[in-house]
């Protein structure tokens, strides 16, 4: 469940940073055109595979349960995400 969880986070994130510059590193020079393909691809299928075991957590569990754990991993997820960006402001030089 919590590789489950960890990939669901992450295409997430992959969604919100690369779609966007997806176009910029399609022009990039030596990058061929199956490389930015190839990555939406991981990008959807790492989308959709968590969401078999969610739902299977769902018909175990209940809905409610599963929503609840999602969210609280999501925000476990942030909270550390926000630790490690502090720490590394604070022992990054001075620029």
């Amino acid at each position: 469940m919590s590789l489950a969880c960890l990939v669901l986070f992450m295409t997430q994130r992959a969604a919100i940073l690369w779609l966007p510059s997806l176009l910029i590193v399609m022009l990039e020079p030596g990058v061929t055109q199956s490389a930015p393909a190839l990555s939406i691809f991981l990008l959807v299928v790492g989308a959709a595979v968590p969401v078999i075991f969610w739902g299977g957590a769902a018909d175990r569990y209940g809905r409610r349960l599963s929503l609840l754990l999602s969210h609280r991993s999501g925000f476990i997820c942030r909270q550390q995400q926000r630790r490690e960006q502090h720490v590394r402001a604070l022992f990054s030089p001075a620029g």
